[in-house]
This record gives structure tokens, sequence and C-alpha cells, in this order.
């Protein structure tokens, strides 16, 4: 009957033992919401008389604003226009037009899945 040798179980361990899991999923998640981001951004870039359904390019400060925090496994897509929360939420006069969200809910799966190849590319002995 086939299977894993000691020494082969041995090599395996020394190889885990080595994976720093956290700092490649760490890694892993700040490049994903880089890539939300510019997702977020691209999204932005209609002109006025276009379809309303997402804030339009103006000026380009909202696009421009569009940034990624990311510390440990916690990372976050975000704007420091003030536009930005009348824009996504709404007020009483301005009907919501979110473009945050939207992406976000649409990564989420594509994030989690960067993430899972990423540390399963290092187990295997893979650059990350």
């Amino acid at each position: 009957m086939g299977g894993i040798s000691v020494r082969g179980l041995a090599a395996w361990r020394a190889r885990l033992e080595g994976v720093h899991v956290e700092a490649v999923m760490a890694a892993a998640l700040a490049r994903e919401a880089e890539g939300v981001a510019a997702e977020v951004r691209a999204g932005l870039g209609e002109a006025p008389g276009a379809a309303h359904e997402r804030p339009w390019v103006r000026s380009g400060a909202l696009q421009e604003s569009i940034g990624v925090a990311a510390e440990g496994l916690v990372a976050v897509v975000g704007s420091s226009d003030v536009a930005a929360v009348p824009q996504e939420m709404g007020t009483r006069v301005v009907p919501a037009r979110a473009f945050l969200a939207p992406v976000g809910a649409a990564w989420g799966e594509r994030v989690a899945n960067g993430v899972g190849a990423a540390v399963a590319a290092v187990i295997r002995g893979e650059a990350a």
C-alpha cells in the first residue's frame, strides 16, 4: 500500500513550519484590495450626460480619492472625498449612486479565492 514515508511527512512538516500564512494572506489581501480600488475608479469614468446610476466624473477628485488601507488581515477600500458618502448613500434630495458597495460585493469571492491561491502556492513551494 502506497503512502507518504516518515521522511516525506517530515519534509512537509518542515515546509509548513516555514510558511508564514498570516503574512502571505496579508500581502495577498492588500494586492486584491488594490484590484478592487482600480475597479471602483474605472466605474467612475462616465461623464455628465451619461446614465446616472453611479457618480459622474467632473473634476476627477472622487476618482483620485479612491484608496486602500491594509494592515494585517484587514483591508479597506474607500474614498477621502467629501462627496463620497452622499453619493454612495444618498441624501434627502440626491438618490444613492453607490459606487463602492457594488464593486466590493462583486469582488468578494474573487478576493477570497486570490488569498487562498496565494497561501496554496506558498505551501506548494511556489513564489507568492
